[in-house]
């Protein structure tokens, strides 16, 4: 299982998904305000862990 994290400049969490190996989603913005947000992601166990920074214009 994967867990990635919507979140707000802040580090509030928006939104939260967890997936099973193989598994894709593909997150939305919308209705959400314009402005920067976090994207983190986290395999099972820890293995492995990405942040992406993303802008909503």
């Amino acid at each position: 299982m994967h867990t990635i994290t919507l979140s707000n400049a802040q580090g509030r969490a928006l939104h939260q998904y967890t997936l099973a190996g193989g598994q894709t989603h593909e997150p939305s913005l919308a209705g959400l305000p314009n402005g920067p947000y976090l994207l983190a992601g986290q395999a099972a166990g820890g293995s492995s862990r990405f942040t992406l920074r993303l802008l909503k214009e």
